[in-house]
């Protein structure tokens, strides 16, 4: 599992977009136009919850939470077979979740044709975890 962020994002914070300790965390993208068309698609959007998370504070744990239940999927449930990359769009409403690869998108998707049935177990989608606590 990988945070989405930019290369802009990554220099304001004095870090290097180019250091492999970064890239282990992080998908890089060159800007948020490159990170919003891969992205920012109904087909990848996981789950949508109110915004009740004012404080800068409250969202990164909000995105920390969210961050832990993918990264315990993609490890642990999925055994390193998925990388996912995980992106946040903050509105005043609400905080849209979205993953990538999108459910049934994945090389061992069950959609995929031709597959012997022992390597298309993933589930339709990873469940999304229910909201954090305010």
């Amino acid at each position: 599992m990988k945070r989405t962020t930019t290369k802009i994002i990554l220099k304001s914070r004095g870090k290097d977009p180019s250091d492999p300790e970064i890239n282990k965390a992080y998908k890089v993208y060159n800007d948020d136009d490159e990170l919003k068309k891969q992205l920012v698609d109904p087909n990848n959007q996981w789950a949508v919850y109110p915004n009740q998370y004012y404080s800068p504070e409250q969202k990164n744990e909000v995105e920390f939470y969210l961050c832990g239940w993918l990264q315990y999927y993609d490890e642990i449930i999925r055994g390193n077979s998925v990388d996912h990359y995980i992106h946040f769009q903050w509105s005043d409403k609400n905080v849209e979740v979205y993953t990538y690869p999108a459910p049934d998108r994945t090389p061992l998707s069950p959609k995929k044709v031709g597959t012997p049935p022992s390597t298309t177990s993933d589930p339709k989608s990873p469940t999304a975890p229910p909201p954090p606590y305010p």
